[in-house]
């Protein structure tokens, strides 16, 4: 296949470009033609030596600016989803490299949580501080329920960061304090373990990670995913048709963990009463 490429090349004229090449070697002997009719383009994620003492002229780029990165992005996409869904914006850094995500801008799966109500056994007293801009505040203290409002980066919420949230909620300095309360605080709002295997998952969760818990996502029990102002007396049975009630342990990550039904498929005789 060398020697079919080689001979190929000869009698071209050729823009040959070589993506992501990992060493020079790669590249070198079996893909570069032996010819002055030829031009290549290598890319790498490192600098190749090896090519430059060769003759190959190296350029660095850097890293396109924002205003391009979504011009480019429109190109692919199509403007008028750029426009309508979207904004890309730098959320993390891998390997250090900046980490950008396509964040949602209306009401679709896969966007990062504005609002994290956890940790209420009861209907949470929530009110509308900005309904255009969907900012809430949460009346009960921290005793009756838990109200995350900090960003989420793209690997969910992780127990460090909200270990730090509640240090800072709490006014706690000693690490080991808040550790303990936090973890007291969700197991209090969790329902007897008689009743739910919730609890038994929240208990193993940390049980079986142990000291490698801080860096993995937070476990959060009773997640309001769904909130109604009304009750269901108020609203009718039906309403539940349509959302679902759930009660559920999950963290803001890709997946979820949950334990989730409908009025429409429960069999008690009398219908459900809302609950987070």
């Amino acid at each position: 296949m060398r020697a079919l490429w080689r001979s190929i090349a000869a009698t071209r004229r050729l823009l040959v470009v070589l993506e992501d090449a990992a060493t020079a070697d790669q590249v070198v002997v079996p893909l570069i033609p032996a010819t002055s009719t030829c031009l290549v383009v290598v890319t790498s994620r490192s600098p190749l030596p090896a090519l430059a003492a060769l003759g190959a002229h190296h350029h660095q780029l850097g890293l396109l600016a924002p205003v391009h990165a979504v011009q480019l992005l429109g190109r692919i996409l199509g403007e008028g989803r750029v426009r309508a869904a979207a904004s890309l914006e730098q959320t993390d850094l891998q390997d250090g490299y900046p980490y950008f995500r396509l964040l949602h801008a209306g009401s679709a799966p896969g966007r990062s949580p504005k609002n994290l109500v956890f940790a209420s056994s009861t209907k949470p007293d929530i009110r509308f501080l900005s309904a255009v801009d969907n900012d809430i505040e949460v009346v009960q203290g921290l005793d009756e329920v838990l109200y995350y409002d900090r960003p989420t980066g793209p690997d969910g919420l992780r127990w460090h960061e909200l270990l730090q949230w509640w240090q800072d909620a709490t006014g706690t300095t000693d690490d080991d304090d808040a550790k303990a309360t936090l973890y007291n605080r969700l197991m209090a709002c969790q329902p007897d373990e008689n009743n739910s295997p919730q609890i038994h998952l929240f208990r193993l969760y940390h049980r079986i990670h142990g000291r490698h818990i801080p860096h993995l996502p937070a476990l959060l029990p009773e997640v309001w995913l769904h909130w109604d102002p009304r009750t269901v007396r108020q609203r009718g049975v039906d309403a539940l048709h349509a959302t679902g009630w759930t009660s559920s342990c999950s963290y803001p990550t890709a997946g979820e963990w949950s334990w989730r039904s409908t009025a429409a498929t429960t069999t008690p005789k009398q219908a459900p009463t809302p609950t987070p």
